[in-house]
């Protein structure tokens, strides 16, 4: 059926129930791939494929890593408006903790992807976005009116500027109220 975000550009975006339904199955590959040491770098929308109406994969492991702390991860991996501002912001290009939160920020951007039609900071210049994320500013979204506490909060977890903040998929999955819901 093609990918997420062709899905979403089909719908103009999203509502907070079928949004909660593909974030519950986006944090699943998630947690699959943190508990085997995998970091997949480039989660996003175009690399979501939709199986039917209601489900979806995980896709494109081009830039996925098996992560061990030791080696960290190389750091500038991904796309620039769905990355994690320590992506950016690494002074050694090497992230060595915490490694699993680039992923969680990614997720994050996802779900502002789907329930507004748009990634975060897509009406930014590129320049801009790099900048923001450099100096660990929030990204820019509007969410609709009607935005459920819940996502909202959903959303301020996915996007601490601290990696060691972020929680893991796992914890999402168990305790996050826009998942539990």
């Amino acid at each position: 059926m093609g990918t997420l975000s062709t899905f979403i550009k089909q719908h103009t975006h999203l509502n907070e129930y079928v949004t909660r339904q593909f974030t519950i199955q986006i944090l699943e590959g998630v947690k699959y791939l943190h508990e085997n040491n995998i970091l997949h770098l480039d989660i996003k929308g175009s690399n979501i494929l939709m199986v039917d109406e209601s489900n979806i994969k995980l896709t494109d492991f081009g830039l996925s890593t098996i992560f061990c702390e030791e080696e960290g991860v190389e750091a500038e991996r991904g796309t620039t408006r769905f990355m994690a501002p320590e992506m950016i912001n690494c002074p050694d290009g090497r992230i060595f903790k915490n490694a699993c939160s680039l992923d969680i920020w990614s997720v994050g951007s996802t779900v502002v992807e789907m329930i507004t039609g748009s990634p975060p900071n897509s009406t930014t210049t590129s320049v801009r976005v790099l900048f923001k994320m450099a100096t660990l500013q929030k990204p820019k979204y509007q969410l609709p009116a009607n935005a459920s506490k819940h996502l909202k909060d959903f959303l301020e977890k996915t996007f601490k500027p601290e990696p060691e903040k972020r929680p893991s998929a796992e914890t999402l999955l168990k305790e996050d109220p826009f998942i539990t819901g």
